[in-house]
C-alpha cells in the first residue's frame, strides 16, 4: 500500500514543473533539473570541445539565463514538461606565439577574425638580436596583422641583429653605448664634454675623420672622439 502510495505521489506533481535535460549534441550532460513555478536553475558546468568556444545553454534559439527564475504555467490536475537544453558552440581558432621554441602565449580568434601581439609577452634572449617581427613561417617574411584567421595558425618571433656602438670618449664625459638594428644608419650620436676643450665629432678611429650619421651598422663600433 504504502510504497504504491509513494509512486504515486511522485508521478503526479503537486504543481506544474518542467524537467530540464541538458545535452551536449547527443548527450546528456550532468543531471536532469525539475523546477517549479519561480525556481531557479542550476547552471552545469560548461562543456569543452576542440576548436570551439561555449556560447551558452539553449532551449530552441532562446539563450537561458541563470540568474532568472523559471515561469511554469499552472495546469490543473498539474503536470510536468520536459525541456530539452542544448549547448551552443562557436568554432574558434588558436593562435599560438612562439619564440626560441616557447609558446608565448595562445590567443582564440573567431572565423575570419584577427588576431594582434599586443600582450605577448616577449623577450628576446640571443645575444646581439631584437625583434624584427612576426611570420607564420620561422624566419620568414611578416605576417600582416589584417589578414582574416580561417585556420590555426602558429606565428614565430623573428630577430634581426644589432649592433652595439661603444664610445671611447677621449678624457670626455662618458657616453653610453648605443644599439643600432643591423644595416640601419648609426643615426645622430650624443656628444662628449671636457673642460677646455670643444667637442669636434665621432670618428671610427682615432683623431679621424667624421663618422656620417648615414653610416650603416654592420657590426659591433667602437668610436673616438675628436677634440
Amino acid at each position: 500500500g504504502g510504497k504504491a502510495k509513494r509512486m504515486l505521489m511522485m508521478i503526479s506533481p503537486t504543481a506544474n514543473t518542467h524537467t530540464y535535460i541538458f545535452m551536449v549534441d547527443s548527450s546528456q550532460w550532468g543531471e536532469s533539473q525539475i523546477v517549479k513555478n519561480g525556481e531557479y536553475l542550476q547552471e552545469p558546468e560548461a562543456p569543452e570541445k576542440p576548436n570551439q568556444r561555449f556560447t551558452g545553454w539553449f532551449v530552441g534559439s532562446n539563450q537561458i539565463d541563470f540568474s532568472q527564475p523559471i515561469s511554469v504555467a499552472q495546469d490543473d490536475p498539474p503536470v510536468n514538461t520536459d525541456i530539452v537544453v542544448n549547448a551552443g558552440f562557436e568554432n574558434i581558432y588558436y593562435v599560438d606565439f612562439v619564440y626560441n621554441g616557447q609558446t608565448l602565449k595562445t590567443k582564440t580568434v573567431s572565423p575570419g577574425g584577427t588576431v594582434n601581439a599586443s600582450d605577448v609577452p616577449l623577450n628576446i634572449t640571443e645575444p646581439g638580436k631584437v625583434f624584427s617581427h612576426w611570420s607564420t613561417v620561422d624566419g620568414g617574411a611578416a605576417f600582416v596583422f589584417t589578414t582574416p584567421i580561417n585556420a590555426d595558425t602558429t606565428l614565430y618571433a623573428v630577430t634581426k641583429a644589432a649592433w652595439t656602438v661603444t664610445f671611447d670618449s677621449n678624457g670626455g664625459s662618458v657616453v653610453l653605448p648605443k644599439i643600432v638594428e643591423g644595416g640601419d644608419p648609426i643615426g645622430s650620436l650624443s656628444a662628449s664634454e671636457r673642460a677646455g676643450y670643444d667637442f669636434k665629432y665621432w670618428s671610427l678611429t682615432e683623431g679621424g675623420p667624421a663618422v656620417p650619421s648615414n653610416d650603416p651598422v654592420t657590426e659591433d663600433l667602437t668610436l673616438h672622439a675628436v677634440w
